[in-house]
């Protein structure tokens, strides 16, 4: 007996598929947020690239503040604790976390540790009549102030226009870029510091060696993250987009 499709007058269903979140239909007709592997949630790989990432920055922080304090702070010891806890520790938490509330909260109270840091190391060269920014750590740590202030200004000022109209859509571009800028160049003046005269009167070359190997690591996987963030947004916000409507039909 052959077999007859059932008829049917409904007129054909479009699958829909957002740009922004990258959902498909596969063909089994399930809905799914672009590639996930079986069985895990689709933020899976960035939990854990930035989990790892958490983990090497907090122990880094934990080992040289732990030296800093036994050395009560004295000089050089006072820039590197306040810095390394303020703006490695305070400003990794903030480009990592999400959460609004925490992100502003880290951002804040490590900008402002680590702004004390480096005026500490600023006063005491002053009084010792050293060069002022003579070295690539220097260098890349003014850098990285520069920076921190700009994605400050563009925080508050998010934060004070909530709306989403266009101008605060490129705000919140800025903020993402002069963050993502932010925290490679200090991890970048982190791992110059290494090769100061502070760090190798208080870990040996072996150590010193781990932790750049371990703050590169760090480095590449949270910025990396962050980075496919930031094209995402660049893509919605280019006026060279050719996808001008919120969805695209197949």
């Amino acid at each position: 007996m052959p077999f007859h499709f059932p008829h049917t007058t409904d007129p054909p269903q479009r699958i829909v598929a957002d740009v922004v979140n990258e959902t498909v239909v596969n063909a089994t007709g399930e809905v799914v947020m672009g590639f996930t592997w079986p069985g895990l949630p689709p933020s899976f790989l960035q939990d854990v690239c930035e989990g790892i990432s958490n983990v090497i920055v907090i122990l880094v922080t934990m080992i040289i503040a732990y030296k800093c304090a036994r050395l009560r702070l004295s000089r050089t010891a006072a820039h590197a604790f306040y810095c390394t806890v303020g703006m490695v520790l305070f400003v990794t938490q903030a480009f990592l976390w999400g959460h609004p509330a925490l992100h502003a909260a880290f951002g804040l109270v490590g900008g402002l540790i680590g702004f004390v840091g480096v005026g500490a190391q600023i006063l005491h060269m002053r009084a010792n009549t050293q060069r002022h920014f003579g070295t690539n750590h220097s260098i890349f740590g003014l850098a990285t102030c520069c920076l921190l202030l700009a994605t400050l200004i563009t925080g508050l000022y998010l934060a004070s226009h909530p709306s989403a109209r266009m101008i605060e859509i490129h705000a919140l571009f800025a903020h993402r870029i002069c963050g993502l800028l932010s925290f490679v160049l200090l991890m970048t003046s982190l791992i110059f510091s290494f090769n100061s005269g502070f760090m190798h009167c208080n870990w040996d070359h072996r150590t010193i060696t781990c932790f750049k190997g371990w703050v590169l690591l760090a480095t590449f996987l949270a910025s990396s993250t962050q980075l496919v963030k930031v094209i995402v947004a660049l893509h919605i916000i280019s006026p060279f987009n050719i996808f001008e409507d919120k969805y695209k039909y197949t």
